[in-house]
């Protein structure tokens, strides 16, 4: 904001109308469920209900509750920790684009 002050668009800010985030996935703009952190839900019971991922990809994601972390040695990029976990590709698209529409920077690199 103080940025924006100081280039003389403080007053071209407007509050957002909604904490609301929607995801077109499998035909229809879903809504996140409200428990994400950084786009990534963090109860499977919600991410059912919101029906973001397939029964396969719910399925995947409850694995995660129960097969050992991830041990690989030295700096990895996002995208590539989350190919390595994910069910399917569009899996993998969906977390990468959710997790970098709300961080800077590239989730690749």
């Amino acid at each position: 904001m103080v940025l924006c002050q100081e280039l003389g668009l403080g007053e071209e800010l407007v509050a957002p109308s909604t904490n609301t985030a929607l995801i077109w996935t499998r035909g229809h703009l879903r809504r996140l469920p409200d428990d994400t952190v950084l786009g990534v839900p963090t109860r499977l019971r919600t991410l059912w209900a919101s029906k973001i991922v397939s029964p396969a990809g719910l399925a995947r994601a409850g694995l995660d509750l129960v097969l050992p972390a991830d041990a690989s040695a030295g700096d990895r990029s996002v995208a590539a920790l989350i190919d390595s976990r994910s069910v399917s590709r569009s899996a993998s698209a969906w977390s990468t684009h959710s997790w970098a529409a709300s961080m800077p920077g590239r989730p690749s690199s």
